[in-house]
C-alpha cells in the first residue's frame, strides 16, 4: 500500500482505502475466522431443536423474551437487591430469533451466538477500515483467543454477565475509531454502550469515561498521521447516520416509560439502593437486610488483576462464586498484573502519542482509565462480591492488545522502509494462518459442548426442572386454579423459577410468594386469588426444617412439592 501525505486530497485517501479490499482478502477472512465458530454452534442448535426447560435465571431471561416479542418488556433483568438492571435491549435482541426458531428455550443459545458473532465481526470490521489487512487479521485473532479464554461455554449462554463480554471489547473499539475521526462510529459506540449499560448495571461509570477520552483524544490529541478514510458513498453515510440515531432512542424508550408509569420507576429505585445500599439473602429469599459498606480498595484491585488473567490464561472454573477464592494467581500477583497491564496501556499511549495514532492513543488511555473506574465501582459493591458482577472487566486487555496491534501495523504501512515489502505479505500469511487455527480449535471446542440442556443454568443442565414442571401443571389440569408458589429452603429457587416460567408460557396465572417477588418480577405478584398453594423444599432436610402444610404431591430430585388448597385466596 502507498501511503500519503497528510495533505493529500480526500479524493487520494478515499481511492487507496477503497482500493484496499479489491486487492486483498484478508479483512473477508478475518471476518470468517470470527464469525464461524459461532454459525457452526448455532448450525448444531438448529439442528438439535432440543426441547429444553430453563431454570434460574435463565426462566427470567425466557420470560422476558417472551414480553419483549410483544413489546411489553420495560427493563432489564432484577438484580439480587431487588432493583432491575436499566434497560431490556438484551431481550429485544434475541426476541426476533426467539420468535423465528418457534418460541423455544434452546432459541435464546441461537440468539446468543447471533449477537456475539455479530459483535466480534463488527470488530474485524472496524478494524479493517481502519488499519487494512494485517490489522483486521490481528483483530480477528485477539478475539478469537478471548473467546477461548474466556470459555467456550458462554458464547451461547443467553445470560446478561455473558452477553456483553464481546460487546464490550466493540465499545472501546467503535470509542477509539470516534476519536480517530469516524463520525458513525460514535453513535455505534453509544447503541452498543447503550446495550451494555442497560444490560449490566455496574458498566455505565466505565461507559462515560471511556466515551470522555475518546473526546479528549478526538479535540486535543492532535493531527493523524492515519487519517480514517472519507465515506465512500454520502448517501449511505447519512443513512447509516439515520438508523443509527433511530436505533439509539428507540433503545430507551421502554426504560423511560417504565420511570414514568412506574410507582415508583425503577431509576427511584435505583437511585434510593445507591444512596441507602440494602437487601440480600437472610436464608429464605430476599429482604431488606443491611449489607457491608462496600469492598475494600485492596479486594477490588484483587478482583480486578482476577478477571484480568482470564486472558490469555483462560479461566480455571466455568463460575467462580467469590472473588476470594484461590485462582489462578495469589493477591499479590493479582495486583502485579494489574500493575503490568498499567504499564503496558500508559506506554500504548505514549509511543501512540509520538507516532500520531488517535486511534491507538484513546485505546491506551481508555484502557488506564478503565481499569480506575472499574476498581472504583467494585468499591462500592455490597454484599458477597461475586465474580459475574465484575467479568465484563475480562475484556479491557483485549483493548489493550488491539492498541498494539494497531501500533504495529501503522510501523509496517510506514513509508520508507525497505523491509516492509517483504514484512507485510509475511505479517498478513502469518496472521491469517493463525486465525484460521485459532477459528478451527474454537468451532472444535463450540460443537463439543455438551447438549443445549446446559442453558438451564449458567452452572449447567439440571434435570429436576421439567419433571417438577410437568408434575405441577398435571396437578392443575386435575384440578384448576391460580396457583401460588412458596419457596420454602433456598436452594430450590432455580426449580420453582422454572415451574413459574412453564407455567406463564401455557398461559396458566402464577404468583410467588414471600420477598421473592423482588428476584421474580411484578408479574409474579400475588393477587388474593390463588387458590392452590405449591411449597417447595430440599427433601433432604425435611425431617430438620419440618414439612410445609398440606398434602406431599410427589418428589423430584432433590426436591419434594407439597400441595394445599387457599380456599380464600391468600399469600
Amino acid at each position: 500500500m502507498t501511503t500519503l501525505p497528510l495533505d493529500a486530497p480526500p479524493h487520494a485517501l478515499e481511492r487507496v482505502w477503497l482500493s484496499r479490499p479489491r486487492r486483498a482478502p484478508a479483512p473477508l477472512l478475518g471476518g470468517l475466522a470470527v464469525v464461524l465458530p459461532f454459525a457452526v454452534a448455532a448450525a448444531i442448535a438448529i439442528a438439535q431443536h432440543p426441547g429444553v426447560v430453563v431454570g434460574g435465571d435463565i426462566a427470567f431471561v425466557e420470560q422476558a423474551v417472551a414480553d419483549a416479542e410483544h413489546a411489553r418488556q420495560l427493563l432489564g433483568s432484577v438484580d439480587r437487591f431487588g432493583v432491575a438492571h436499566l434497560g431490556p435491549a438484551h431481550y429485544y435482541l434475541l426476541a426476533p430469533v426467539y420468535w423465528i426458531l418457534g418460541s423455544q428455550a434452546y432459541a435464546l443459545a441461537v440468539g446468543s451466538l447471533a449477537l456475539a458473532g455479530a459483535a466480534a465481526a463488527a470488530i474485524v470490521v472496524v478494524c479493517a477500515r481502519r488499519g487494512g489487512p494485517g490489522f483486521a487479521l490481528a483483530a480477528a485473532l485477539l478475539v478469537i483467543l478471548y473467546l477461548h479464554a474466556a470459555g467456550a461455554e458462554h458464547p451461547r449462554e443467553p445470560w446478561g454477565p455473558w452477553a456483553i463480554l464481546v460487546p464490550m471489547v466493540l465499545f472501546v473499539v467503535l470509542a477509539a475509531a470516534w476519536a480517530a475521526g469516524s463520525a458513525p462510529a460514535l453513535l455505534g459506540a453509544l447503541l452498543t454502550g447503550s446495550f451494555i449499560a442497560q444490560t449490566h448495571i455496574s458498566t455505565p461509570p466505565t461507559l462515560a469515561a471511556v466515551l470522555l477520552v475518546a473526546w479528549l483524544v478526538r479535540r486535543f490529541g492532535g493531527a493523524s498521521d492515519f487519517a480514517w478514510p472519507s465515506p465512500r458513498s454520502r448517501r449511505r453515510h447519512h443513512l447509516l447516520l439515520g438508523a443509527l440515531a433511530v436505533l439509539l432512542v428507540l433503545c430507551w424508550v421502554p426504560p423511560l416509560v417504565e420511570q414514568v408509569t412506574g410507582h415508583p420507576g425503577n431509576l427511584t429505585l435505583l437511585y434510593r439502593f445507591l444512596r441507602h445500599p440494602h437487601g440480600g439473602f437472610d436464608g429464605t429469599g430476599f429482604a431488606p437486610t443491611v449489607q457491608p459498606d462496600g469492598q475494600s480498595l485492596g479486594d477490588s484491585i484483587s478482583g480486578l488483576g482476577m478477571e484480568l488473567s482470564v486472558f490469555p490464561f483462560g479461566r480455571p472454573r466455568a463460575l467462580v462464586l467469590q472473588v476470594r477464592d484461590p485462582l489462578v494467581f495469589s493477591d499479590t500477583g493479582r495486583v502485579v498484573l494489574v500493575a503490568l497491564y498499567a504499564t503496558l496501556a500508559t506506554a500504548l499511549a505514549v509511543i501512540a502519542r509520538l507516532r500520531h495514532d488517535r486511534f491507538a492513543l484513546a485505546l491506551g488511555v481508555a484502557s488506564v482509565v478503565s481499569m480506575a473506574t472499574a476498581v472504583a465501582s467494585f468499591t462500592h459493591i455490597v454484599g458477597p462480591f461475586f465474580d459475574y458482577l465484575i467479568t465484563w472487566t475480562t475484556a479491557l486487555p483485549v483493548a489493550v492488545w488491539i492498541g498494539w496491534a494497531s501500533l504495529v501495523s501503522g510501523w509496517l504501512r510506514s513509508e520508507g522502509r525497505r523491509a516492509a515489502r517483504w514484512t507485510r505479505p509475511a505479517a498478513a500469511a502469518a496472521l491469517a494462518g493463525l486465525a484460521v487455527a485459532a477459528s478451527g480449535a474454537e468451532t472444535v471446542a463450540l460443537a463439543r459442548l455438551p447438549s443445549l440442556a446446559a442453558i438451564a443454568t449458567p452452572r449447567g443442565a439440571n434435570p429436576t426442572f421439567a419433571p417438577a414442571a410437568a408434575l405441577v401443571r398435571a396437578d392443575l389440569a386435575r384440578a384448576p386454579g391460580r396457583a401460588l408458589l412458596r419457596i420454602v429452603d433456598l436452594d430450590t429457587w432455580p426449580v420453582v423459577a422454572a415451574v413459574g416460567n412453564q407455567l406463564q408460557r401455557h398461559d396458566e396465572p402464577v404468583a410467588v410468594a414471600g420477598a421473592w417477588i423482588y428476584m421474580f418480577g411484578d408479574a409474579y405478584r400475588p393477587t388474593g386469588a390463588e387458590r392452590i398453594e405449591y411449597s417447595f423444599t430440599d427433601a433432604a432436610r425435611e425431617p430438620a426444617s419440618g414439612p410445609p402444610s398440606g398434602r406431599r404431591l410427589g418428589r423430584v430430585g432433590d426436591v419434594a412439592v407439597y400441595r394445599r388448597e387457599l380456599a380464600g385466596g391468600g399469600h
